[in-house]
């Protein structure tokens, strides 16, 4: 039997999804993990800052920081201040952000249906299952 490497399928599967992402983003005027933090912050009804970015895709803050100084150059977000604590600054998605947003996250979801439907409904539900269980235990084995 071959043997294979869980970590170089992950990422080559996780290359192939991204590269298709990343082009449907571009269409639309932005990059890939641009398009991920404005799904982000268009998901969410309760302020984000900064940090909360960094912590949801586990990023560092000079990558965030640059991703949100082009957004907001793009007019996608803009900055507000936060009451009450002048250091933080609230990310808002403005009108073009929202819009960008509602076409690619069209596109991206039509996307990974087509790749889901390669699967029937129990491997989908078994493929995810087994995905958390992975990305778990990288985890624990991470912190030891």
């Amino acid at each position: 039997m071959v043997q294979r490497h869980l970590a170089k399928e992950l990422h080559q599967a996780s290359n192939r999804l991204r590269r298709r992402i990343d082009r449907i983003s571009l269409a639309h005027g932005l990059t890939g993990p641009q398009g991920m933090v404005l799904a982000f912050l268009s998901w969410h009804s309760q302020p984000v800052v900064q940090r909360d970015v960094e912590q949801e895709f586990d990023v560092r803050r000079s990558t965030v920081s640059c991703l949100l100084t082009q957004l907001e150059k793009d007019g996608f977000i803009r900055r507000e201040s936060v009451e009450g604590d002048a250091r933080l600054r609230r990310l808002v998605v403005t009108q073009k952000g929202l819009e960008a947003h509602r076409a690619v996250n069209a596109e991206v979801v039509r996307y990974e249906q087509q790749v889901l439907d390669t699967l029937t409904l129990e491997e989908q539900e078994t493929f995810f299952r087994l995905l958390g269980k992975i990305s778990a235990a990288a985890e624990l084995r991470e912190e030891l």
